[in-house]
């Protein structure tokens, strides 16, 4: 897998430092995954009660599904991250 630090440079997780490992790794586990995507998930089924329309319902279904797949692609990179720590014994 690869990190993507905040100015754009992309690095494969092996190459980290060990500090930057860390970092990461403290970063990924300080948010609360859980929470977040319940209150994002009960916003957009509000906005769905409230349109009408196959168009509109469609987008919906299209958010809910957009945001299953940022909380996938977020848990991948922890695992990976986490792996990498308890491989390189940190």
């Amino acid at each position: 897998m690869i990190w993507t630090t905040k100015d754009g440079t992309e690095i494969p997780i092996k190459d980290l430092t060990n500090s930057h490992l860390l970092n990461v790794k403290r970063l990924l586990h300080r948010i609360p995954v859980k929470e977040q995507y319940l209150s994002a998930l009960g916003e957009i089924y509000q906005v769905g009660c409230l349109v009408q329309g196959e168009m509109a319902l469609d987008s919906i279904d299209s958010a809910a599904n957009e945001l299953d797949y940022n909380l996938e692609q977020f848990v991948e990179m922890r695992n990976a991250i986490d792996e990498e720590v308890e491989r390189r014994k940190l």
